[in-house]
């Protein structure tokens, strides 16, 4: 891993740390633990964004050991497959927010699309992880989806299940704050994405918050337009582009404000 890239184990740290910390004290400190969960998912939706998000588009062999050692360590924190996850995020990319990306932050209706509201999009995330999962069977099926990919996520799946098992024999405390963790992270993860697309206008389906301050602490997480422009590109080299369609709050808490659409 280059040293540029380090800033990005941050995120998985604080995430370890952080459930680490909300098992030990569940019984003897539950608002301590309570907290140290809710944390855990803040962190986990910044693993998935920011680091996981960076190992998707890295360049290189996807079979390097580097890469597998990643895969697997990305797949437990997250709680899903991480050759899974690289799928949905293609789509997304080819997708861009329209109906057809699993991701979207539209609905179809008679009328035509419609945006979705914040809280039904983030709490019914598994919702996007169904369509995932029915699309890449469709994938698998019609010989389109790389037999390569299959047998990893399968490999993946089974990495997951043998961690969770051996997380209930251990406790199932630990089991339930462990689900409850990938559940509240996902939302935000959901939360986060739909302040990266407000369904405001769907000429403009992807904006940047370009806070020096919040780009320096989150790897120029908020240069997302930039980043769709370029999704090859490192997060370090990324630079802001001042016609980018712009937010004026961060993610987490623009996807609050974002409730009417404006253009169709």
């Amino acid at each position: 891993m280059s040293l540029r890239n380090f800033p990005l184990l941050a995120f998985p740290t604080a995430e370890i740390l952080l459930f680490g910390f909300a098992v030990s004290n569940f019984g003897e400190h539950p608002a301590a633990a309570a907290l140290a969960l809710f944390l855990a998912g803040l962190a986990l939706c910044f693993c998935v964004h920011v680091c996981f998000h960076e190992m998707v588009h890295a360049s290189g062999p996807k079979d390097s050991f580097a890469l597998l050692m990643g895969s697997c360590a990305a797949t437990l924190l997250q709680g899903l497959p991480f050759d899974g996850y690289r799928c949905h995020h293609d789509n997304h990319h080819r997708c861009n927010n329209s109906l057809e990306d699993y991701s979207s932050t539209w609905k179809a209706a008679p009328a035509g699309p419609q945006p979705q509201t914040w809280w039904r999009y983030s709490l019914l995330w598994p919702r996007q992880l169904a369509l995932a999962h029915a699309d890449m069977r469709r994938q698998a099926a019609d010989g389109s989806l790389p037999r390569e990919i299959q047998r990893r996520i399968r490999a993946e799946k089974w990495l997951l299940i043998a961690a969770v098992l051996g997380l209930g024999l251990f406790s199932w405390k630990a089991l339930l704050l462990y689900a409850l963790t990938i559940y509240w992270g996902w939302s935000l993860v959901a939360l986060h994405n739909y302040g990266q697309h407000p369904p405001l206008d769907a000429q403009e389906a992807t904006r940047s918050y370009p806070s020096a301050l919040y780009n320096a602490l989150f790897c120029n997480n908020g240069l997302h337009y930039e980043h769709h422009q370029r999704p090859h590109i490192a997060w370090h080299a990324l630079t802001r582009n001042p016609a980018a369609p712009q937010i004026g709050l961060p993610y987490l808490l623009s996807s609050l404000s974002a409730r009417k659409r404006r253009k169709p």
